[in-house]
């Protein structure tokens, strides 16, 4: 390939802007991590953008004493991107990718059974997006711009109008995020449950302590052969 494939005239860089610096590519190479500063990793299958939501949620299920029955409405506060590309499909979905996309659906997942990992995705393609619990928060989720939210590093609102009269209401970046970051126990975590799904709780826990001592294994079929399926 062409030696100037990262800064060349039409390179990578260039490609994504026209001011770059390359510097950035090789200055303290091998000693200056640039992942753990802005890197992210999504411990949720849905869209990235909301996520900063499930993360305002879970702040207020930690603080406050209530269930989902005495949820009456929920407003996502958002940056003007998130209103546009997770308020398109609605509160009823009806395939796993519109779910995953749905913010109305996605929350209502949450507040419902506090999960929106694939497995509860598939869980819900499999039952047809029919959960009336899920169904009913859904339809009473209000998606809107919030200033507070349309910052340079953007952030999610929720707040919640409750039955009894109370309004609970947080704000928070997503969880995997920089600004929140997983802990190690959380990324292992994630792994393990999305190998056993599949493969079994064994294999989950035997392919994560191959893949944290890689640099031992004599032969890479001792990781891969774990996956292998009988023919």
């Amino acid at each position: 390939g062409p030696p100037t494939i990262f800064e060349g005239k039409r390179g990578f860089l260039q490609a994504f802007c026209n001011a770059h610096d390359a510097r950035f590519l090789h200055e303290r190479l091998g000693e200056h991590w640039h992942f753990p500063e802005r890197g992210a990793l999504k411990p949720h299958a849905s869209c990235a953008l909301v996520h900063h939501h499930f993360a305002a949620y879970d702040q207020l299920r930690a603080k406050h004493a209530f269930t989902a029955a005495d949820v009456e409405q929920v407003v996502l506060g958002c940056e003007p991107l998130t209103v546009v590309h997770t308020g398109a499909t609605g509160p009823r979905p009806t395939d796993i990718v519109g779910a995953q996309f749905s913010a109305e659906y996605g929350i209502a997942m949450r507040i419902v059974g506090g999960r929106n990992d694939v497995g509860a995705y598939l869980d819900a393609e499999a039952d047809g997006f029919r959960n009336p619990a899920i169904a009913a928060i859904a339809g009473r989720v209000r998606l809107e711009v919030d200033p507070e939210c349309a910052t340079e590093i953007p952030k999610g609102k929720v707040t919640l109008q409750m039955r009894d009269g109370r309004v609970l209401s947080a704000t928070a970046y997503a969880l995997g995020s920089p600004f929140n970051p997983l802990s190690r126990g959380d990324v292992e975590q994630k792994y393990l449950d999305l190998v056993s799904r599949t493969f079994g709780d064994v294999i989950a826990r035997n392919s994560l302590a191959a893949i944290m001592n890689l640099e031992q294994l004599a032969d890479v079929r001792e990781l891969t052969g774990m996956f292998a399926r009988p023919t």
